[in-house]
């Protein structure tokens, strides 16, 4: 009861608290792996996880051995959580528990702290209408109800489908985790998502570019460095995190048009290569910040501070 109070916190906290980068365990009580003992009044070998004390079988012997580390992999891939079983895992549970994967997944992929924000108000939903309904007793009708109560706060429609499809993700990853039957999560698929025209929720607004006299107007605001990734953005069309990871030794500049290989991006998960072209307007601004090592960072937020103060 302690381990599944303790979850249930977890859960409810993260409609308190924003998400976090995920970070190494720094404690070696936290992250040492139980060790195979000796229980000397039956000779059994066994293992305590969670508090719990699991045997294994005679001590010594290959077989005991076998379950030892069987038990201790499946422990570890469950994020160092007991296994329970489907009826007794309720939505909290099994928020907390995708909590703790999601930190870490998204901490890898550069920025999906947005992502992670984005789940967070998700999962607000999801717990606050149904966090101590068991994950069996969840199905389209339950799924239906949060649409429609994103809906009634006035998200636009698009915002609620996207949140629909991140609670049917955590479903789908629990069933990968084998901690439902994949019957819950492919009911969960029979709710489509809202249709122009055909639902109660509100459109949103198309997002238009900025007029360039607006741009122009803030160049006597900002520091020689801001005015230059913003210059390179709308001649490159790149990301203003590529822009800003930028270093000389990522640019092929043998010919004309200069290459930018940015070492991460948004779409290096899924094995694609990125290339940005510069071209010599680009050239122009980026030039000046070329002068330094070739694993320095172009832009540096010191040299733009150093400079305001003289």
């Amino acid at each position: 009861m302690k381990t599944e109070s303790k979850q249930q916190k977890t859960a409810l906290s993260l409609q308190k608290r924003p998400p976090r980068q995920a970070e190494p365990m720094t404690s070696s009580r936290k992250s040492r792996t139980p060790k195979l003992r000796l229980h000397k009044a039956t000779g059994q070998a066994y293992a305590v996880l969670n508090g719990q004390a699991i045997y294994f079988g005679p001590y010594g012997t290959d077989e005991a051995t076998e379950r030892y580390h069987k038990t201790i992999a499946e422990w570890l891939a469950n994020g160092r959580l007991p296994e329970k079983s489907p009826t007794e895992i309720t939505i909290n549970e099994l928020v907390a528990r995708y909590w703790v994967f999601a930190e870490s997944y998204y901490a890898q992929i550069p920025g999906k702290n947005t992502e992670l924000n984005n789940m967070q108000l998700s999962l607000r939903m999801l717990c606050e209408l149904y966090g101590n309904t068991r994950i069996l007793d969840f199905g389209p009708r339950g799924l239906k109800t949060i649409r429609q109560k994103m809906v009634e706060k006035s998200w636009c429609r698009n915002h609620v489908n996207q949140s629909i499809n991140r609670i049917k993700r955590i479903f789908k990853w629990a069933t990968a985790e084998e901690m439902i039957p994949a019957s819950v999560y492919h009911s969960l698929w029979a709710v489509a998502s809202l249709k122009q025209g055909r639902c109660d929720a509100r459109e949103s607004e198309p997002v238009r570019p900025v007029p360039q006299e607006y741009v122009d107007a803030i160049q006597p605001y900002v520091s020689r460095q801001v005015w230059a990734i913003i210059q390179l953005q709308l001649l490159t069309a790149a990301r203003p995190g590529e822009i800003l990871q930028m270093r000389p030794g990522d640019i092929d500049r043998s010919g004309k048009i200069w290459i930018y290989r940015p070492v991460e991006h948004k779409t290096a998960h899924h094995g694609h290569p990125r290339q940005i072209y510069i071209g010599p307007r680009a050239q122009e601004f980026l030039q000046p910040f070329l002068l330094r090592p070739a694993d320095a960072y172009c832009f540096s937020p010191a040299e733009a501070d150093a400079a305001r103060r003289i």
